[in-house]
């Protein structure tokens, strides 16, 4: 899956230019979600506060990709743009 921001930008894209969402394999978007989940959020959590406590300075590359997905956030500047999108859609 695109990490929250790739699928934002792929989403406004498609709306600004007046189409449908579409998946990478052409698929519909049937519903728009970019809110973080808290059950990743909750894991990404406690395998940093392992790693610390266990001294390990790198964690795999897999794990820091997936944790900074957790913490991706939309700004305000986002927002807008989304609501311009679908208004004038």
């Amino acid at each position: 899956m695109a990490s929250l921001i790739g699928r934002f930008e792929r989403d406004v894209l498609y709306l600004e230019q007046g189409e449908v969402p579409r998946e990478i394999s052409g698929q519909e978007v049937k519903a728009l979600k970019y809110d973080a989940e808290p059950e990743k959020t909750a894991r990404a959590k406690e395998r940093k506060e392992r790693a610390r406590e266990s001294g390990a300075e790198e964690m795999k590359e897999s794990e820091d990709e997936a944790e900074a997905e957790v913490f991706e956030r939309l700004t305000d500047a986002d927002i807008a743009r989304l609501s311009n999108a679908l208004l004038n859609n």
